[in-house]
């Protein structure tokens, strides 16, 4: 799951850091089904788990899979306000140079 999600946020963060830079429906597509797909195996995964193996902890200071599932569902919408933001504020053509390719 982790190898899919990585290149998902990545191609969502940094498809959108330029003006000049605009998906292609075929990119858009792309980014689409592969989070529909994730979703749909998170979705199958956790439907086959009970509570007690939601909630399990294996140390104190490990995460259960509720927890790491309630952490995506956050980062989720804090990364979708975060390119909300950026792409309705106005381009700085000072901060070009801070752009690495």
């Amino acid at each position: 799951m982790k190898k899919l999600i990585l290149p998902v946020v990545c191609f969502m963060l940094f498809g959108f850091t330029s003006d000049s830079i605009k998906l292609t429906d075929e990119e858009r597509n792309f980014a689409v089904n592969e989070l529909a797909q994730a979703k749909k195996q998170l979705m199958n995964v956790l439907e086959d788990l009970s509570d007690e193996q939601l909630n399990f902890k294996p140390s104190e200071a490990d995460w259960s899979v509720a927890e790491g599932v309630e952490h995506l569902a956050i980062s989720e919408n804090a990364f979708h306000d975060m390119l909300t933001a950026s792409l309705e504020a106005a381009a700085d053509p000072t901060r070009r140079e801070e752009v690495k390719m």
